[in-house]
């Protein structure tokens, strides 16, 4: 299993949160096994997502997809994000 963290803004909250939360079977199809979502408490547009993946491979193809982007677009994310994988775990 691996994870994704990606970071963007938002034009509103909200509206991303709700689009982010219809999105659960197509993060399914595309191997997403959870995820975790997060706003800077200072500017709830900055927005962060955790996403654990089956694989990253997979994970890569969907992240870099035209169908992604075209959801992101209706979802309100502004720019493109960035995206950071996962290089090794550590014990607390």
């Amino acid at each position: 299993m691996s994870r994704t963290i990606t970071r963007f803004k938002v034009k509103d909250f909200d509206t991303f949160k709700h689009a982010f939360a219809q999105g659960v079977a197509l993060r399914q199809a595309h191997g997403g096994q959870g995820a975790q979502l997060f706003h800077n408490s200072s500017d709830p547009h900055d927005v962060l997502l955790i996403i654990e993946w089956t694989n990253l491979e997979q994970a890569r193809a969907f992240l870099g997809s035209g169908e992604l982007r075209q959801r992101q677009q209706e979802a309100g994310v502004l720019g493109p994000p960035e995206l950071y994988d996962e290089v090794e775990s550590y014990p607390a």
